[in-house]
């Protein structure tokens, strides 16, 4: 009968949605894991400027999440910031936020000519320089 055919109908389109919804939410679930893993592999990095640096110290550093690992504000590595900055946070190679974070290159040679190298993460791969006493 109709209604039998439409019970049935109602029972696949219901089994069909929480399917889906489970499988959304496990891809979410998924990828929030394996993001906070990949900022995980930097604490290194982040601890050494939350307890070498001062709070109202201003940093270069090129990503979008920066200045909440960090604590501090940050700046874009450009050229005309390079006299405001205390402190460089440079990492060629940032995995999380491949785009944002790479410091162009005659920044970097400036960075390297104008500072000092204060800490150097051979795993990670950054570097912090002191750039303005």
């Amino acid at each position: 009968s109709i209604t039998t055919r439409f019970r049935s109908k109602g029972k696949l389109f219901f089994i069909l949605l929480i399917t889906i919804s489970v499988g959304f939410v496990g891809t979410e679930a998924f990828k929030f894991k394996l993001a906070r893993q990949s900022w995980d592999f930097y604490q290194q990095d982040f601890g050494w400027v939350k307890a070498n640096t001062q709070k109202d110290d201003l940093i270069m550093a090129g990503g979008q999440c920066m200045s909440f690992y960090f604590e501090r504000l940050t700046i874009w590595p450009k050229q005309e910031n390079l006299g405001k900055a205390k402190y460089a946070f440079v990492n060629q190679d940032f995995e999380v936020d491949k785009l944002r974070a790479k410091t162009p290159e005659y920044v970097l040679g400036e960075i390297k000519k104008r500072g000092k190298i204060l800490y150097n993460n051979q795993e990670t791969k950054t570097e912090i320089y002191s750039v303005k006493d």
